[in-house]
């Protein structure tokens, strides 16, 4: 028997489609890589796989990808 969960205020569309611009300006895209690439040389991981638990438009998972890692990602449905 499946229950219906209460909706949250991230799951109402209209939040996103205003706020998204404010939270994640072009800015932020441009300068991930560099961001990443600064993380990584701090942590120096010992392998090439990360695990993203998507809660964003996947930027950071898109510079790791592109710098040759594994990503496994996980997006929370509405299901």
């Amino acid at each position: 028997m499946s229950t219906k969960r209460k909706k949250e205020w991230f799951d109402n569309d209209a939040f996103w489609r205003e706020l998204y611009p404010f939270m994640f300006p072009e800015q932020r895209f441009t300068q991930t890589r560099e961001h990443i690439e600064k993380v990584l040389t701090l942590t120096q991981p010992s392998g090439k796989a990360a695990l993203d638990l998507c809660w964003g438009p996947g930027r950071c998972s898109i510079a790791l990808a592109q710098l040759g890692f594994k990503l496994t990602t996980l997006k929370r449905s509405n299901g």
